[in-house]
């Protein structure tokens, strides 16, 4: 008798895997959009934050998902000609979260 997961056949684990990897970079994508909005005045009343928070610094915090968003709609349409949809999904969503995880472990505040 075969397990219940190797009776699905090759391409419903790919598609099962592609449609994650979508929905996490997704879910990624709304998070990182929404980070600032109560981070910003969380950074403001925090005492190691509250004196090198200025409108200027607020401002690049709030930006910095546009700027790199204007980067990955450069980069995705000649990738995705490249190398096909999925696999372009399937290769940025990996380096996206370790990068992104990698970023939360060494972050340390600013002195």
């Amino acid at each position: 008798r075969q397990a219940m997961f190797s009776s699905y056949p090759a391409h419903f684990w790919r598609e099962g895997i592609t449609t994650a990897a979508l929905s996490f970079l997704l879910f990624n994508n709304g998070a990182s959009i929404g980070w600032s909005s109560p981070a910003l005045p969380s950074l403001e009343t925090d005492p190691d934050f509250s004196d090198k928070m200025g409108a200027d610094t607020a401002a690049w915090i709030g930006s910095l998902i546009c700027l790199t968003s204007c980067a990955g709609n450069i980069l995705t349409p000649s990738l995705t000609s490249y190398l096909g949809p999925k696999k372009t999904l399937l290769l940025s969503v990996l380096p996206i979260f370790t990068i992104n995880w990698a970023l939360i472990l060494v972050a340390r505040p600013i002195t």
